[in-house]
C-alpha cells in the first residue's frame, strides 16, 4: 500500500512540476515526502493523543492544588474595530484566505473580479475546487511525520461550512437584477443568468487538508505539496456501517446506496488516534427545494415523509437554488437524496488519495462535532451535538478496542453503539442506547437499526432523551476525561406555557434544571463526570459549568451557587463555575466551539450575541484548582465574523483559528468587513483600495515564543 501511495506522490509531483522546476528541487521534496510516509508506515502505530509528560506532571500538580492557575495571560477587553485584537505579547499570522490555490498550477483568486462577477464566469468553479474553501470552520492538525508530535511541520484539515452567496455574487438577492413576479428576488433567474453559480457554492464547501509549516514565528501553507486536497460537493465519498445499502439511501444515480457526492455544511469536526479526520455535517437541509411537491404526490411514500418530518426540508425554492443547477436537490423528484447528507465523513489526511467515508454508525441528524477520545476500557468514544433548539447530546462507543496497528482502526467506527443523553433533575444522567435490537420501543417504529440510524432524532424522542439549548460542541477533556457540551443559546426558550413546534414535534418551552433561563440568550456549558470516569460509560453525574453573560450587568444576579429551589433564572443572570469575584471575570455569550490545552484549561470561541455589544472571541477558563470559572477573554475578531477551530499543535506554542463569514451583514458592493487584507477605517479613506472579506485560517503565537496562555 505504502508502495501505491509513493507512486501515486510521484506522479502527483511530476505533475505538479512539470513547468521548469529544477531535477535536484524535485528530487529533495520527493525524498522528504517518502520520509514521511515511511515514518507514517513504519510507526503503522497511533499517534500519541495525550498531552507529553512533562505536562501531565504539571497538570497533576493542578490537580493537587500545588499550580493555582496556568493561564497568565492579560485579558484583553472586547473590541469593535475590523481587526484581530490579542494579549499582550502575542501575534498572528493569516496561513491561507480563501480562494488561495492549492496547486501550482491553477492561480489564486483575484478577489478584485467579484464585484463585476468573476466568479460567474466559465472556469470559476474548476478552479474553485482547487482552491482554498469558503468559510472555513473546524481545524485539526496532524504532524508530520505521522504518529509523532511535531509541532512545526504538518497538515491541517479544515472544513468549509457555507457561502455566504451576497459576498460571492454582487446580484444574489437584487430584486432589482432578478425580479420575481411579486417584485422579490427571484433565484431562479438568478442561476439562469449565471450558470456556474451553482458549481462555485459546491465547490466552495467541503474540506480542505494543506500542508503547513513554521519558519520563526510565523507560519505558512505549502502550495506545491502532493497532501493538499479539496473534498468538495461534488467527491465521490464512500457509504459505509448499518445503513449502507439501504433503500432510503438509494436514488436513480445510484442503485446501491453506497456512493455519493460530496459533503456540505460541515461545521465541527474531530480527530482520531491514529489520525484521520471527523468532520460532521450539520445543515444540510437548506441545499434541498421542492420537497412540497414530492410529499403531496399521490406516489409519494408516506414512510419516506415521514422520515423527513423530524429534519424538514424546504417545499417551496431553497435557500441558495442548487436544485436550478443540480437535479439531484431537486427533493420533489429525488427525496432520498437528502438522506445521504447529515453523517460523519471519516477522511485520512495522510493518504491524499483515499476515498472519504460516511460512516452511518454514529447516527444521522446536524452533527456539529465528533471529539473522540478513547476509553479507559480501550473503546473509542465519539461525542457529538446536534446543532438546533430543543436537540439532543449524542455520544458513539466502538464495539471493538483501539488498535496500536493503525491499518486495524481503518473500519472500527462502522461497529458500535449509538447513545444519547438524558440528563435528570438530580444531577444524574443516562446513555439511552439508540440500539434497535435492544429496545423494544424502537422496535414498534423502526424496522431496523439502518431506519434507526437514518432517523436518529426520533429515536431520541422514542426513547425520552432531553431537548437541550442548541447542543454544539461536545469534548472530553484529556486530563481529567469530564466532558464539557457548549450549548449557544435558545431565546425561544420561554416561561409561556403549553407546547411550541421544534423541528416536527411539540415540546414545553418553559425552562428546567439543565437549562434553566428563558430565554437564553447567551447559552451555557454543561459539565458531566462519566461514572467511573470511564468515557464508555452508561451513567453520568452533570452539572452546570457556566451560565453566560455578563457577570457586572445590573439586569441580572452574579451567582457563586445555583439555587434552583428560589425559582427560575433570568436571561441576565450569571454563574461562573462557583468563582465568586466578577470583577476578574470576562463577559461572554454564544459558546460555540471548545478545545482544551495540556492543562485541561478549556478554550471556548464564540457565534452570536454578546452581551456587551462587541464581537465574537476566544476566552479560556480553568476547569480545575483555585481558580476554577475563571474566564479571561484571550481574542476578539473582526467584525461580523464568527471564530472557530481553536485547535492547538502538540506543544501548545501555536492556536489555529479559523475566521469565517467576515463581512456577514453586507454584500460585494458593500461588505461590512475588509478582513484579512485591509480594515474598514482603513478602506473608507480616500486613498484606500479597496478588497474583498475573505475567511481565513490564522495561527496566534507569542512573540517571544512559549506556551499560549501562560508557563513559558
Amino acid at each position: 500500500r505504502e508502495d501505491h501511495l509513493n507512486h501515486e506522490i510521484d506522479v502527483a509531483l511530476e505533475d505538479r512540476e512539470r513547468a521548469g522546476t529544477p531535477f535536484e528541487a524535485v528530487l529533495k521534496k520527493r525524498l522528504s515526502r517518502r520520509a514521511m510516509l515511511q515514518g507514517m508506515a513504519g510507526a503503522g502505530a497511533v499517534a500519541a493523543s495525550g498531552p507529553a509528560s512533562a505536562f501531565n506532571l504539571l497538570a497533576l500538580n493542578l490537580r493537587r492544588g500545588e499550580i493555582s492557575d496556568t493561564l497568565t495571560f492579560e485579558s484583553v477587553e472586547g473590541s469593535t474595530r475590523d481587526a484581530i485584537v490579542l494579549p499582550r505579547g502575542y501575534d498572528e499570522s493569516v496561513i491561507i484566505r480563501w480562494g488561495d490555490s492549492l496547486e501550482p498550477n491553477v492561480p489564486d483568486l483575484d478577489t478584485s473580479t467579484i464585484i463585476d462577477g468573476g466568479l460567474t464566469t466559465t472556469g470559476a468553479a474548476e478552479r474553485q475546487a482547487a482552491q482554498f474553501g469558503y468559510n472555513c470552520d473546524a481545524v485539526e492538525f496532524f504532524s508530520l511525520p505521522a504518529a509523532s508530535s511535531n509541532s512545526d511541520f504538518g497538515l491541517v484539515a479544515v472544513n468549509h461550512e457555507y457561502t455566504n452567496d451576497a459576498l460571492l455574487f454582487p446580484t444574489f438577492g437584487d430584486e432589482a437584477a432578478h425580479p420575481g413576479p411579486d417584485g422579490s428576488f427571484d433565484i431562479s433567474d438568478f442561476h439562469a443568468q449565471n450558470p456556474e453559480a451553482v458549481g462555485v457554492m459546491k465547490a466552495c464547501h467541503g474540506v480542505s487538508v494543506v500542508e503547513v509549516r513554521k519558519i520563526g514565528s510565523t507560519w505558512e501553507y505549502i502550495k506545491d505539496s502532493p497532501f493538499n486536497r479539496r473534498i468538495t460537493g461534488d467527491t465521490p465519498i464512500q457509504i459505509t456501517g448499518p445503513a449502507a445499502g439501504h433503500p432510503f439511501l438509494q436514488t436513480a444515480a445510484d442503485s446501491t446506496g453506497t456512493v455519493v457526492n460530496g459533503t456540505y455544511n460541515n461545521c465541527a469536526g474531530g480527530r482520531t488516534p491514529w489520525g484521520t479526520y471527523l468532520s460532521a455535517e450539520e445543515n444540510f437541509d437548506q441545499y434541498f427545494g421542492n420537497f412540497t411537491a414530492y410529499a403531496e404526490s399521490p406516489d409519494a411514500d408516506p414512510k419516506i415523509v415521514e422520515f423527513h418530518r423530524r429534519i424538514p426540508l424546504p417545499g417551496g425554492r431553497g435557500r441558495r437554488g442548487f436544485e436550478f443547477g443540480d437535479g439531484r436537490f431537486d427533493a420533489g423528484a429525488n427525496p432520498t437524496e437528502p438522506f445521504r447528507f447529515g453523517w460523519i465523513v471519516e477522511i485520512d489526511p495522510y493518504q491524499p488519495f483515499a476515498t472519504p467515508k460516511k460512516r452511518t454508525a454514529m447516527g444521522r441528524f446536524k452533527h456539529e462535532c465528533a471529539t473522540a477520545i478513547q476509553a479507559s476500557t480501550g473503546q473509542l468514544v465519539v461525542y457529538s451535538g446536534d446543532d438546533a433548539r430543543m436537540e439532543y447530546v449524542y455520544k458513539f462507543v466502538t464495539a471493538d478496542a483501539v488498535s496500536t496497528n493503525r491499518r486495524e482502526n481503518e473500519d472500527l467506527l462502522d461497529k458500535g453503539t449509538l447513545y444519547v443523553a438524558k440528563f435528570n433533575d438530580d444531577g444524574t444522567g443516562e446513555w439511552l442506547a439508540i440500539d434497535w435490537a435492544s429496545q423494544p420501543a424502537l422496535q414498534t417504529e423502526f424496522d431496523s437499526q439502518a431506519e434507526v440510524l437514518i432517523n436518529t432524532r426520533r429515536a431520541g424522542d422514542i426513547l425520552g432523551a432531553t431537548p437541550m439549548d442548541r447542543p454544539e460542541d461536545v469534548e472530553a477533556n484529556p486530563v481529567t476525561n469530564r466532558v464539557y457540551v457548549a450549548c449557544t443559546n435558545n431565546t425561544r426558550r420561554t416561561f409561556d406555557e403549553g407546547s411550541r413546534n421544534f423541528q416536527g414535534r411539540e415540546l414545553s418551552t418553559v425552562p428546567d434544571k439543565q437549562n434553566p433561563r428563558g430565554p437564553n440568550r447567551y447559552g451555557h456549558i454543561m459539565e458531566i463526570i462519566e461514572t467511573g470516569d470511564n468515557n464508555a460509560a452508561t451513567t453520568f453525574d452533570w452539572e452546570i459549568f457556566m451560565l453566560c453573560g455578563d457577570p457586572k450587568s445590573t439586569e441580572g444576579t452574579f451567582l457563586t451557587t445555583l439555587d434552583f429551589v428560589s425559582g427560575p433564572l433570568r436571561q441576565d443572570d450569571t454563574y461562573y463555575a462557583g468563582f465568586t469575584d466578577p470583577d476578574q471575570l470576562a463577559p461572554i455569550g454564544s459558546p460555540d466551539n471548545i478545545n482544551f490545552d495540556n492543562f485541561g484549561n478549556l478554550w471556548i470561541v464564540t457565534d452570536g450575541s454578546q452581551p456587551t455589544g462587541v464581537h465574537d472571541g476566544c476566552f479560556a477558563v480553568p476547569t480545575q484548582g483555585p481558580n476554577r470559572g475563571r474566564l479571561r477573554q484571550f481574542m476578539s475578531t473582526a467584525r461580523d465574523s464568527e471564530v472557530c477551530g481553536c485547535e492547538f499543535t502538540p506543544n501548545n506554542q501555536t492556536l489555529f483559528f479559523a475566521i469565517q463569514h467576515p463581512g456577514d451583514g453586507g454584500g460585494a458592493k458593500n461588505p461590512t468587513s475588509y478582513w484579512p487584507d485591509g480594515e474598514l477605517a482603513d478602506v473608507e479613506s480616500p486613498d484606500a483600495v479597496p478588497t474583498q472579506p475573505r475567511p481565513s485560517l490564522i495561527a496566534v503565537t507569542r512573540a517571544t515564543g512559549g506556551r499560549i496562555g501562560g508557563l513559558k
